[in-house]
């Protein structure tokens, strides 16, 4: 089969470089500010993502794993693309830290669904494997980007399979068949 070339093609190429820029443009000069300036609980620890459509912060909220992580994963890679700044890597690394320190089941392993807003107690402190999973993305991406090896540990233990933990059912998952 013979490549399409012309004036369709040429109009395709030109519609791509605009949606490129388009795209860029609103990464870098609107996402990415407008997170940045927000986001960082300097008080608490984690991330602040309780706001208002307007960007206004809503108050004092608890913290829940998915979005926790999700930033963690967003600033790392970020990080690593050109449009990321020297500052985003650092971002990703306190929301990192609230993961491994606040939101870390020590006991029975795994990641907490919910942590109230200072990560000093969960409030949820059920396992559901999506939120895990999150939990994983956003430590795998923080472990490439950063080289932290202590980020790379605790992916592992992240990964670890429900049964190996020491308590009944410590993951929640709802039995779809009778036993």
């Amino acid at each position: 089969m013979e490549a399409k070339s012309g004036a369709g093609g040429a109009k395709n190429r030109l519609d791509a470089l605009d949606a490129r820029r388009t795209l860029t443009r609103i990464l870098t000069e609107n996402v990415v500010p407008f997170w940045s300036a927000r986001v960082v609980d300097l008080e608490e620890g984690g991330y602040r993502t309780n706001h208002d459509r307007y960007g206004i912060c809503k108050g004092r909220a608890d913290k829940h794993l998915i979005t926790q992580a999700r930033v963690v994963w967003f600033f790392s890679r970020l990080a690593g693309t050109p449009y990321g700044r020297a500052t985003d890597l650092k971002v990703a690394e306190h929301g990192y830290l609230f993961l491994r320190d606040c939101m870390w089941d020590r006991q029975f392993g795994g990641f907490f669904w919910e942590v109230d807003p200072s990560g000093s107690r969960p409030t949820r402190p059920g396992k559901h494997v999506c939120a895990q999973t999150y939990g994983l993305y956003g430590l795998a991406e923080y472990a490439r980007a950063s080289g932290d090896s202590g980020a790379a540990t605790l992916r592992q233990r992240a990964v670890q399979p429900a049964g190996t933990c020491s308590r009944p059912d410590p993951w929640r998952i709802p039995r779809v068949f009778p036993a």
